[in-house]
């Protein structure tokens, strides 16, 4: 059932297809979607692609303050719209443009295996991540 708790212990929260898995919250004109379902990174762009947006990259005091205040009790690990997967070490947004990240110390650091970035709610920062792994994640609309 769609009831907000993880019946089948599958680490997913109302993974079925009748269950909405993200929650629109809005904060100083961002719209940001958080859905909880695990995604690769690919598979969570296509998500928010179908939902009229696009994977966020909270860099700004407003994106980290609510990035911070919706993810912190729900996950630990979420997607974002950032990859260096084109040319390695030069981060980008899905369309193509610079994005300067809000890393944890040390990051980005993976090289050419990581090359999606995440938010980790435990640091409150940014870290590279292997795209194939899946994990919660967040949108931004329109």
């Amino acid at each position: 059932t769609c009831n907000g708790v993880d019946d089948d212990v599958n680490g997913a929260i109302d993974d079925i297809a009748a269950c909405e898995d993200c929650q629109r919250h809005d904060f100083e004109g961002m719209h940001l979607l958080f859905c909880s379902w695990p995604r690769t990174w690919e598979d969570a762009q296509a998500a928010c692609e179908g939902r009229g947006g696009t994977l966020a990259t909270p860099n700004t005091t407003p994106g980290i303050y609510m990035t911070y205040l919706h993810t912190w009790q729900r996950s630990t690990e979420w997607w974002l719209g950032a990859t260096d997967a084109t040319v390695d070490g030069t981060w980008v947004q899905a369309d193509g443009s610079a994005v300067e990240g809000y890393w944890a110390s040390g990051e980005p650091n993976g090289g050419t295996d990581q090359n999606c970035a995440a938010w980790m709610t435990a640091e409150n920062r940014w870290r590279s991540e292997e795209c194939g792994e899946q994990k919660a994640s967040i949108c931004l609309l329109p």
